[in-house]
This record gives C-alpha cells, sequence and structure tokens, in this order.
C-alpha cells in the first residue's frame, strides 16, 4: 500500500491589512458580474449531489471588515466529527442546489430565512471518492443575531476576516503524495484562533477567494501549485 505524505508550505506575508467591506466586495455590479458566470451543476440521476452554503458575513456591521463563516462539527456526528466545514448537506429529490444549500444551513444555524442572500452557484467539485459532486453556492447573511446552532450537527460557529485568509502568511498549499513520484497539492489555512480550514473546504474556501477578488490585482496570492517529487 502507497504512503500519504503530507507537507505544509507557505508563502510570504504581503498582507496589505486592507479591509474589505460587504459595501465594497458586493456592491450591486459586483453581485451581478458575479451571476453572469455562475456554475449550474446538472443532477445526474447515477451521482450523489451535494450543496454547501459559503457564506460571507458582516458580523461588526456592514461598514466594517467582511468575514467568512465556517462551522465546526458535532463530536457525535458518524460522519467527519469535529471537522471544520460550511453548512450544507446532500440535494434531495426535487431540489436545486441553492434550495438544498439554504435548507440545510437554516437547519444546522436556524438563521431567519430572508437573512441569507443567495449570490451564484461555483463550479462543483468531486467528493472524496469520486462518487458524488459538491456544489458551493455564494451567499451573503445580513444578521447573526438571531443565529441559534444545532446543537446536534454542529458543535460552534465562527467566522474569520478575510484579511486573515488572504495573508499569505497563515494560507498555503498541503502537498499529498502517494508515491515517490506522484502527488497533488490541496490548499490549507490556518485562523488565529488556531482552527485549521482544510480538505474540502479549504478548496471551497480557496474557489470563494479567487472568484470574490478576481480582478483586484495582487489581493489574494494563494497560489496551489504541484511540487516536484521530494527526494528522499
Amino acid at each position: 500500500m502507497l504512503s500519504l505524505r503530507r507537507c505544509f508550505h507557505t508563502g510570504i506575508d504581503s498582507s496589505s491589512g486592507s479591509k474589505w467591506t460587504e459595501k465594497i466586495l458586493f456592491s450591486p455590479e459586483k453581485i451581478a458580474s458575479l451571476q453572469e458566470k455562475s456554475f449550474q451543476s446538472k443532477l445526474q440521476k447515477d451521482m450523489k449531489h451535494y450543496s454547501v452554503l459559503i457564506p460571507f458575513v458582516s458580523p461588526n456591521g456592514s461598514d466594517k471588515e467582511i468575514h467568512l463563516l465556517y462551522t465546526k462539527r458535532s463530536p457525535f456526528l458518524r460522519s467527519h466529527p469535529r471537522e471544520i466545514c460550511f453548512p450544507g448537506g446532500k440535494v434531495e429529490d426535487g431540489e436545486t442546489t441553492e434550495g438544498a444549500a439554504l435548507r440545510e444551513t437554516l437547519e444546522e444555524l436556524a438563521i431567519p430565512e430572508d437573512s441569507v442572500n443567495i449570490i451564484t452557484a461555483l463550479q462543483g467539485i468531486p467528493s472524496r471518492k469520486g462518487q458524488g459532486l459538491v456544489t458551493p453556492i455564494l451567499a451573503l447573511l445580513s444578521d447573526l443575531s438571531m443565529l441559534h446552532p444545532n446543537a446536534e450537527e454542529v458543535e460552534r460557529v465562527f467566522t474569520v476576516p478575510v484579511s486573515e485568509l488572504l495573508d499569505t502568511s497563515t494560507s498555503g498549499y498541503t502537498q499529498f503524495r502517494v508515491s515517490s513520484t506522484s502527488g497533488y497539492s490541496l490548499p490549507v489555512f490556518r485562523t488565529n484562533s488556531q482552527d485549521r480550514v482544510w480538505g474540502m473546504t479549504a478548496i471551497m474556501t480557496h474557489q470563494a477567494l479567487s472568484k470574490v477578488f478576481h480582478g483586484e490585482e495582487n489581493t489574494y496570492q494563494n497560489r496551489v501549485r504541484y511540487l516536484n517529487p521530494v527526494q528522499e
């Protein structure tokens, strides 16, 4: 059996300290531009489909820096307990990916439906075992005061400022080696709260930042690249 090896790599800290607000990042013009480039995953009957909400929030007011909201899964869940993730789950029969992401978010966070503004769908990502497709849905949450996490599914909820995720001293990529000559790389983020965002959640974080900051020169600089084989 081939072993799996991981190496964490970061870049140089190039964070400018700029404060990105909801008004700047999600102006009506920017939202319209994002929606024009929406990905609509075809729901194939022979494949399992999942949908995840990527929630941007302004916990300190819309004129303050915007954050991404994450959840930590309950330790009592059979699947991926205590992992850092976004709210989401399986797309049920008759649902759209946006509808499933919204339903799961309301179930997990118990927030009012009108506090969720869905913006656009991102490109679907194959699940870990390649038997399903996960569609990320960008959204804005307008009010966290009514948030009541479902303790059966969520251990805690936390937010991370986008400036922290943009900081190349805390973001990087991990190479997974399955042999001395082959492997693959995935993004990874380390937050000031010591939570590590990795795996599928890191891929979707990378997708969201790349999409939202597209056109903002030299803002998001985490480049996930394949590394040459590591010398034994």
